[in-house]
């Protein structure tokens, strides 16, 4: 154990009671937060696969099902760090009777070795980023192997782990597989230590869409917009993006437009807040438990309802797109819904999905509130150009699809784990 572990270790107890208040504020935190701290029932034999949250759970939802249809023996525990992810674990694999939830232990090391000791794992999957100190630390004392599917380290993150790197590099080097998104993140988990011959490039899992599975109409919350108007739905909003939302919508309907904004912010807790930029902008405001027609605005202080109202929009806009610090949320969203998307110019964190839905003529960028309202009267005047650039939206979305084979391929036969074909083939 080297000094800067030894350092993190002191660090990390100190925040304990810190981290458990915060995240016993969250819907379904305190009658769990004995999870936290390792006391979970016990068990044997499972595969532990950590999603940190609901976008991972999302990009792991599909492989989880591939695993437990390729091996009927095969038990999986799946671990969340918030009570969103751990209620998106319920709605995707909830029917499955060889999954079930639990929430992840804090970093530190009595949580952790209290958690292994009692779930007593056969490996652990991590997903994206969950790169935990003294997780990683415990599973490699325990032989336990580790690997991470659907990996990736933006440029900007990987800028911070380089500077925590002597903590980082004696975990990492450990990892068995890391099955990366894309060539950059492999490109930076090998400047972090990682072997390159443990790393592979198999796609982004959030790409892998059973068609089936998406919602339309007819999903969209009882409490959604009635066909009676057009509505454009902004999703996953932030500070940012808000200002420019209020003010295209304002040159709506100063120009006469009935179309109602429906704005989603990326953290329900932030709807008062922007609320309170819209009205600044002279709007009329409703949120959900409110009712009434006569609004400009509906605020959404709801998670799990995104792609439903997607599904009943005229044109979509994603949010956290105008802060070079966010870099985008999920573009593929609203282009599997086959609606037309526009965001702003910050798509770091989107890149591969910003480029297909560019290769064909799926995204309209804009930085401002007038351009902004350019483009979405255009396709609100146009319902048929709106549909074309739907449809190539959705084709854009289909053509990255693949990682979920890419991936069951890399893992068979690691620690015994059945492979082959997906079930998206």
């Amino acid at each position: 154990m080297n000094a800067w572990f030894a350092v993190y270790r002191v660090a990390a107890r100190a925040l304990v009671p810190l981290a458990q208040r915060r995240l016993a504020r969250g819907p379904g935190g305190p009658d769990r937060s004995g999870e936290r701290r390792g006391d979970v029932p016990e068990s044997g034999g499972e595969l532990w696969i950590h999603a940190a949250s609901v976008g991972e759970v999302q990009a792991a939802s599909g492989l989880v099902e591939c695993l437990l249809d390729a091996d009927p023996a095969l038990r999986i525990v799946v671990s969340t760090m918030t009570p969103t992810g751990a209620r998106r674990v319920e709605d995707r694999l909830g029917s499955r009777e060889r999954v079930r939830h639990l929430f992840a232990p804090l970093d530190y090391r009595a949580a952790v070795a209290r958690w292994l000791d009692r779930t007593a794992p056969r490996a652990l999957l991590l997903v994206e980023t969950e790169l935990w100190p003294e997780m990683l630390h415990a599973c490699r004392a325990r032989d336990l192997p580790v690997a991470v599917v659907n990996a990736r380290i933006s440029e900007r993150a990987g800028r911070r782990y380089r500077l925590a790197a002597p903590l980082l590099r004696p975990m990492l080097a450990g990892l068995d597989r890391v099955l990366c998104q894309s060539r950059e993140d492999a490109d930076r988990f090998v400047a972090l230590g990682v072997p390159s011959e443990r790393i592979a490039v198999t796609g982004n899992l959030k790409f892998d869409r059973d068609e089936s599975s998406i919602p339309g109409p007819a999903d969209a919350p009882e409490w959604a917009p009635s066909g009676s108007r057009p509505c454009w739905v902004a999703g996953s909003t932030r500070a940012g993006d808000e200002p420019v939302l209020a003010g295209a919508q304002a040159q709506l309907v100063s120009a006469g437009s009935n179309a109602l904004l429906v704005a989603v912010p990326r953290h329900p807790e932030r709807a008062g807040e922007a609320a309170s930029t819209f009205r600044a902008a002279g709007l009329r405001v409703g949120m959900i438990d409110d009712g009434g027609d006569d609004i400009d605005v509906l605020v959404v202080d709801r998670i799990g309802v995104l792609e439903g109202l997607y599904a009943i929009a005229s044109a979509c806009y994603v949010g956290g797109t105008l802060e070079p610090a966010v870099g985008g949320h999920n573009l593929l969203e609203p282009a599997f819904a086959g609606k037309p998307v526009v965001a702003g110019p910050c798509v770091a964190n989107q890149a591969e999905a910003a480029r297909a839905l560019r290769r064909h003529d799926a995204l309209v960028t804009v930085e401002t509130a007038g351009a902004l309202a350019r483009t979405l009267t255009e396709w609100l005047d146009d319902p048929d150009a709106a549909g074309a650039a739907g449809r190539r939206a959705r084709e854009a979305a289909r053509s990255l699809a693949g990682a979920t084979d890419a991936t069951m391929r890399k893992l068979s036969g690691w620690r015994g784990l059945a492979g082959g074909r997906s079930a998206t083939s």
